[in-house]
């Protein structure tokens, strides 16, 4: 997102529920971004995570939804769709698209890129653990 112009946080805080990516741009407009499917959840937080974009939007947030099975597939697509409709949001970036890594993401002197990439090995050990637990 830095690449484009906008600046991200991660786990955004908002109450007692986080946003999973806050992105701003000009003018200090911003979009809630929520992840789904990037990790498996109890089913007692089913509800919980039925609730939060209810409770963002009374708050005034606007949201959009990032799927992790879309993401995985194409990030390049994805990527541009994300950024089409933040412009269409009304949210334009803060500058010239540059290069660089975001200085306020959650890990400081890593792209937000990188990290999604390792989450997705993460999650793909997970996978791999669990076919293999099952299969014997």
């Amino acid at each position: 997102m830095v690449a484009a112009g906008y600046q991200t946080i991660l786990h955004f805080p908002v109450g007692e529920m986080p946003i999973d990516i806050m992105v701003e741009g000009a003018d200090g407009q911003r979009i809630a971004i929520l992840c789904e499917g990037d990790q498996e959840e109890p089913p007692e937080d089913f509800v919980a995570r039925m609730d939060r974009p209810m409770v963002l939007t009374r708050l005034g947030w606007r949201i959009t939804r990032l799927r992790a099975s879309v993401y995985f597939l194409d990030p390049k697509r994805t990527f541009s769709n994300l950024v089409r409709r933040l412009k269409t949001a009304g949210i334009e970036p803060l500058s010239t698209p540059q290069r660089g890594v975001d200085r306020d993401s959650a890990e400081p002197g890593v792209s937000l890129r990188d990290q999604v990439v390792e989450a997705a090995a993460k999650i793909r050990a997970r996978w791999e653990a669990s076919e293999h637990t099952s299969a014997t």
